[in-house]
Parts: structure tokens; sequence; C-alpha cells
């Protein structure tokens, strides 16, 4: 035998892994939001999200731009005509949430599905299906 025992090797592979982990580890517990100046915060700095939109948090609300090509829809309008077209996973939404949804808001919802992203991108180019809120990722 070489001097080396199943339990060295065993001690000496866990104290490699850490080793290599201990950076990554060490990185976690800083910040990794970056902090910008925004036109778009009330806040003179605010952590920024992907696209390089500030995030609002309770304590630093956001007020977003409105571009031309986007504008936001006046308040006081009624409610549209027909049911709430939700377009998600297949199995993914709780229908006791949705139940409790129409309800509460006193609307229709319909729910069409996709079991994949590939459907679903299918099905929208197609024109299969229509909807009012379309869920892509799974959040």
């Amino acid at each position: 035998m070489n001097g080396s025992t199943r339990r060295t090797f065993i001690k000496r592979a866990g104290l490699a892994a850490a080793s290599l982990a201990a950076p990554g580890v060490l990185e976690a517990c800083g910040s990794t939001t970056p902090q910008v100046s925004s036109a778009t915060a009330s806040s003179s700095k605010a952590p920024v999200g992907p696209g390089g939109l500030a995030l609002a948090r309770p304590d630093r609300p956001v007020t977003l731009p409105i571009y031309a090509d986007n504008k936001p829809i006046a308040s006081g309008l009624p409610p549209e005509k027909g049911p709430l077209q939700f377009y998600n996973w297949d199995a993914y939404i709780n229908t006791d949430v949705v139940k409790a949804f129409e309800k509460k808001y006193g609307v229709k919802v319909q729910i069409s599905t996709f079991t994949t992203i590939d459907e679903a991108v299918a099905k929208i180019s197609s024109g299969a299906v229509q909807f009012d809120v379309f869920v892509p990722e799974l959040v």
C-alpha cells in the first residue's frame, strides 16, 4: 500500500472540494446587486434588475418610464367584456386560486395551456391561442 487510506483520500477530496467552493460562498456573502443612479427611481441609488430598470422596494418606490409606443391605459375605463384569457404552463396554476380570483373580481377566467415553450410559441405564431396574460417562464 502506498500510505494512502480510503479515509485519507475522502478527507483530502472533501478539503479540495471545500476549497474550490469557498470563493463562491464568500462571493455570495457580498452584495451582487448593482447600484446605479437612475432618473426612474425615486431614490438616488436604487438596485437595478434585468434590463437596467430600477427595482421597486416598499421603502424605495419606482416610477417606470412611459414610452411613446406603449402608452398607459387611461384610468376610469369600464372593464372589457368577456373572460380573462390566461395562457400558462399545463397544470401550473391552482384551480382554487382561479376560482377565488373569479369570485373576488367578478370575472370569468379562461385558461389555455402548453407543455413546452416550443409548443407555446407555435400556438402563438399560428394564431391558435388568444390571451390577455401569458406566462412564458416558470415563476
